[in-house]
């Protein structure tokens, strides 16, 4: 979630007062398998159609995203991604994070990002 990671997850010290994480983007193509093997974390497809059908009841898309399990734990954590690409936000900070990952990997890759406007996003929440 945005609001955790980019905009404040801290009442007292909020993790972007000071701007350290910059602006936030949105990933909308990567070709990466590094990447896409831990962004965006979507793990909706462990979830029981039960689950999945009270989570929509209650006004929720349904689908749940982690990608900060695969960062502890390792991508061995996270299902495989969709083969749908999956676009997602992060704060700049963890974009560059993400590229010097992909090129560490070796790997020759293609990613696609736009900058969004305030410590949010567009993002519908």
């Amino acid at each position: 979630n945005l609001r955790v990671v980019g905009g404040s997850n801290h009442l007292l010290l909020p993790t972007n007062l000071l701007r350290l994480t910059g602006a936030v983007v949105r990933v909308e193509a990567c070709s990466s398998a590094a990447v896409n093997a831990l962004y965006p974390g979507d793990f909706s497809s462990v979830f029981s159609p039960r689950a999945v059908a009270l989570l929509r009841a209650s006004g929720h898309s349904g689908r749940q995203f982690n990608f900060a399990m695969g960062r502890v734990l390792g991508a061995w954590a996270l299902p495989p991604p969709p083969a749908r690409f999956v676009r997602y936000t992060v704060p700049s900070l963890e974009l560059r994070r993400l590229l010097a990952e992909a090129r560490g990997a070796g790997e020759a890759f293609a990613l696609e990002y736009s900058v969004l406007a305030g410590l949010e996003g567009d993002e519908a929440w």
